[in-house]
């Protein structure tokens, strides 16, 4: 995430977001965005957090 931009790791801009109420609120300088598990609405969270992860294959 880039100043409230989510990016891939292309650097493409993702044109689609569904950020939770009050998101993204830049708690502990979150840079990476996750899921929220009720309505999967997303939030901003510390890239160095540990959790599951979702991922795209081409």
């Amino acid at each position: 995430m880039i100043d409230s931009t989510v990016v891939e790791h292309s650097g493409k801009t993702v044109k689609y977001t569904y950020w939770a109420l009050g998101e993204p609120n830049g708690s502990g300088n979150g840079t990476c965005t996750a899921f929220v598990r009720y309505g999967w609405a997303w939030v901003d969270i510390v890239c160095s957090y540990l959790d599951h992860v979702v991922c795209e294959h081409d």
